[in-house]
Order: C-alpha cells, then structure tokens, then sequence
C-alpha cells in the first residue's frame, strides 16, 4: 500500500519574485532614461525648426494661391523676408487701390496680417532661430508670385530654386522652386 500523509510535502516550492541584480539593473536602466531621454520629451529644443518649416510652407503657398485666384496685374502679392538681427517673414503691407501695382508691393511686414501669414520677430527669438533667404546663393528680401503661381524673387525668378533657411539647434530649409512647387528641403 502507499503510504499517504497529510502533512506538508517535502517537493521544493519555486520562489517568485525578482533577484537583487535584476532589481539593480532595472534602476540604472531607469536613472539612464531620466538623465537623457525625459527631458528631450518635454523641450521643443530641435522641433520648433521643424514646426516653423511647416508654418512658413503654409504662409507661402497661401500667398501662392492668392496670387493664382486674383488674375488682374494690378495686385502684388509678395512674402517679405527680414533677415535683420531680429528676424521676421509675412506677407506685404498691401494699398490694394485699383490700377497701382507700387502701392500693393509694400516693402515692410503688414503686422495686421492674420497670423498665420507671419512669422514674428518674438517667435524667432524665444525658439532662438536665424533666418537666411536666398535665390541661387543671392540673398533675397522678399518673394513675390504671379498669376501663375512662379516665384519671383527681389534677386530675380528663383531659376534654381529659391532657398529659406531656419536654423537653431538643426537647420531646416523651404524651397520654391521655378514653377512654383514649394516644398521642405
């Protein structure tokens, strides 16, 4: 017969539960992550370049699209690029007054400009960016676009593409091209 007994068995139990090394390494792994990766998670340091990138594409091809809906010659629409110590991009102060061209290519930033059209002087400095605008290597002041939707430069007609660069931590670039694609770069 078999001998059966109620007690306890003397089979050894498995412990569960996590060693003291597997503990230690899983605190350096997160003391590593805090240190290096957190804070990059919480700072726009090396994105505001991109979202800038995106808000200026935007703004140009609006300008481009104006331009393309209002087929009189009469009208100027033009993206002035202000490359000074504090940098700024947005459409022109535009007198549309009927037959006066000269009065619609305003040469300084039309600060009533809905805000999507611009960028200002203060986001350029609180995301610490430069601004470099040029048409074959040739610095530009403004771009301006025709009815056709091709970009004309205060350097000429972007021939080999004109180039805008926003540069911080990265650099990004927006370029137009001859026929008018306006694309990141």
């Amino acid at each position: 017969m078999q001998n059966l007994s109620l007690g306890k068995s003397n089979n050894n139990i498995a412990q569960s539960g996590f060693t003291l090394v597997e503990l230690v390494l899983v605190l350096i792994l997160l003391g590593i992550l805090s240190v290096y990766a957190v804070p990059r998670m919480f700072t726009t340091d090396g994105f505001s370049e991109f979202a800038t990138q995106q808000r200026l594409i935007s703004a140009l091809r609006t300008i481009q699209i104006k331009s393309m809906q209002d087929t009189s010659s009469n009208y100027c629409y033009r993206v002035i690029f202000d490359t000074s110590a504090t940098p700024a991009i947005g459409p022109s102060v535009a007198a549309h007054v009927d037959g006066n061209q000269a009065l619609s290519c305003g040469n300084t930033i039309d600060a009533n400009a809905s805000e999507y059209l611009r960028i200002s002087e203060a986001e350029f400095s609180d995301f610490n960016l430069s601004l470099l605008a040029s048409d074959d290597g040739a610095a530009i002041s403004y771009l301006e676009f025709n009815s056709l939707g091709q970009p004309l430069s205060s350097g000429g007609r972007c021939v080999n593409a004109c180039r805008i660069s926003l540069s911080g931590q990265s650099t990004t670039h927006v370029c137009i091209e001859s026929e008018g694609y306006v694309h990141a770069c």
